[in-house]
């Protein structure tokens, strides 16, 4: 399998988990895989209600990740990059004609908890959403962080 194959199978994973916690059923063709070479964000997801793009991104910690993919026990901690990845997302642009949402999500990779992570990104979302509708963070439980409602 490839790492595309395999990042592919990973973020629909967590974007099922994901609207699975919001409470939606979701069906086997419910989500797909976006095309980012139409301009599309991560994650497609329609249902009889609603038709949303998501795009993911990890947060996490560079250090605690390099220990987790080498087998290694101890990771030192360093800097989460939380703040740089937020920020980089903020400044994408896609080619769609649906509303999208950012899901930030934790996969056990960073030492930062849930609610540092929201302080830390607090600043940033003041300043605007960028293409976003909604910004949404994934770790103990699912809050949303900023919403252009």
């Amino acid at each position: 399998m490839s790492g595309e194959e395999e990042k592919s199978i990973i973020e629909i994973a967590v974007c099922r988990e994901f609207l699975t916690r919001l409470g939606k059923q979701v069906g086997e063709k419910d989500i797909r895989k976006g095309d980012p070479h139409q301009g599309e964000p991560d994650i497609y997801y329609q249902n009889d209600y609603q038709q949303i793009y998501i795009e993911l991104a990890e947060i996490c910690s560079p250090d605690i990740a390099a220990g987790i993919a080498n087998s290694r026990t101890e990771a030192t901690l360093s800097h989460d990059t939380a703040i740089k990845t937020v920020e980089n997302k903020l400044r994408k642009h896609y080619h769609v004609d649906r509303s999208i949402e950012l899901l930030l999500y934790t996969a056990g990779r960073t030492a930062l908890s849930q609610q540092a992570i929201a302080d830390k990104l607090a600043p940033i979302l003041v300043d605007g959403l960028g293409p976003f509708e909604k910004v949404w963070l994934m770790a103990e439980s699912v809050i949303l962080l900023a919403s252009h409602d």
